[in-house]
């Protein structure tokens, strides 16, 4: 199921539930891995502690609210709805969470203007 349609049928609650498990088996897993984490796993005092007590990597990919904005109405279909204007409740949820972002990030890399593979490669450069 995508998350617009674990959102629909489950709720956005239950969907975080979901993200934070995952993350937290993904932690527990023996071996390498990299995880795309969904932001809400900042708001779940486990998946913060995990991720805080690790000695794994944690690379917070920052972009403004209006590029969030733009890039989910061009690629959203998978994604929750967001409502009319995803840009005020990204900005909210930015000043909210940006705190917990900060303790955990290992790394923050703006990627307002990047490319995807310009993304890539300063993570790689980053953690290299």
């Amino acid at each position: 199921l995508t998350v617009r349609e674990l959102d629909d049928r489950d709720g956005v609650d239950a969907m975080h539930a979901i993200e934070a498990r995952e993350l937290l088996d993904a932690l527990a897993a023996p071996g390498s891995t990299v995880v795309g984490a969904a932001a809400s796993i900042v708001d779940d005092e486990d998946c913060r502690e995990a991720l805080l007590s690790s000695a794994t990597p944690v690379v917070w990919l920052r972009a403004r609210p209006e590029i969030l904005g733009a890039r989910f109405a061009t690629n959203g279909e998978h994604r929750p709805s967001f409502g009319a204007s995803p840009e005020a409740l990204l900005a909210r949820q930015i000043v909210e969470r940006g705190p917990a972002f900060e303790a955990m990030a290992t790394v923050v890399i703006d990627v307002d203007d990047l490319t995807p593979d310009e993304v890539v490669a300063r993570v790689v450069e980053a953690l290299g």
